[in-house]
């Protein structure tokens, strides 16, 4: 209403009458408590704070996990590949039998022999083993064993180590070489070379000697196989207690003979001597 010019807000009773007369609710007190417990209270103030948990970074993980498996693929390749290259450890060389007297020259010179343990050291490192007096039986391993006599020049190849795929072998230049091969020489070929002849030894007792008039190889027991110019062009084979010679003179062809007992008697001594140690 305008009254002197001055607006007055004033209550219109009409509206105060039709308010009073329009029933408000009341909120039930059980409905307060219900919403003060919601909004205000510790446990929805905690509630609606919940600590942030990041998430795993996966990508660490699977990194770590490339490491792990990376390493151990590496390692293992390490060991594969140092076992195929050095194979198993090497079979140990002894001297078990050294007459008084006995010179041997390594790679051309002398080493002392008062020491067997430090002699058979030299042989296993030798290039070249000479036998410039007296003569030696060495065993290596349960591999093979040896004799040398006096004037013998030889290599051994192979024996330093062991495994399935080791190739053995020997090369005589000059004297005599005795050998019986031991148990775990079963499932090997070892491969002599002298001057006139080649042997292959699969696992017997068996002599190669060099010298001036010729080439002999002599078996004991087993067989072994014999090739060169004067064999043929097919290799042949040296059955037990027999003996083949090839000599220098390139109109005599090979013989075939019994093992003589100069030959036979040392070669069985070896043999006696191998069983005592693989009975």
């Amino acid at each position: 209403m305008m009254q002197g010019g001055v607006e007055e807000d004033m209550p219109d009773p009409e509206i105060e009458h039709a308010l009073a007369a329009v029933a408000r609710p009341i909120a039930r007190s059980a409905f307060r408590e219900e919403l003060r417990l919601r909004f205000c209270s510790e446990a929805a103030l905690h509630e609606t704070q919940a600590p942030i948990v990041p998430l795993p970074d996966t990508r660490v993980a699977r990194r770590r996990r490339i490491l792990r498996y990376g390493g151990l693929l590496a390692a293992a390749g390490i060991l594969a590949v140092g076992f195929v290259v050095l194979g198993s450890p090497a079979p140990p060389w002894k001297v078990i039998h050294l007459p008084e007297g006995t010179v041997v020259k390594v790679d051309g010179r002398p080493v002392p022999v008062s020491d067997r343990v430090q002699l058979a050291r030299s042989l296993s490192r030798a290039k070249e083993i000479e036998v410039e007096h007296g003569g030696f039986v060495l065993q290596i391993g349960d591999l093979a064993l040896f004799e040398t006599d006096e004037g013998t020049r030889i290599t051994l190849e192979g024996f330093e180590r062991r495994g399935d795929s080791v190739t053995y072998g020997a090369r005589l230049r000059s004297g005599r070489l005795r050998g019986v091969t031991g148990p775990a020489f079963r499932g090997h070929k070892m491969s002599i070379s002298a001057d006139l002849v080649d042997a292959t030894v699969t696992g017997t007792a068996f002599e190669v000697e060099y010298d001036g008039t010729g080439d002999r190889v002599c078996c004991l027991d087993g067989e072994v196989q014999v090739s060169g110019p004067a064999i043929g062009p097919e290799p042949n084979s040296v059955s037990a207690k027999r003996m083949c010679t090839v000599g220098r003179e390139a109109e005599t062809p090979p013989k075939w003979d019994d093992a003589p007992p100069a030959h036979a008697d040392p070669l069985r001594k070896l043999v006696e001597r191998a069983r005592e140690i693989w009975p």
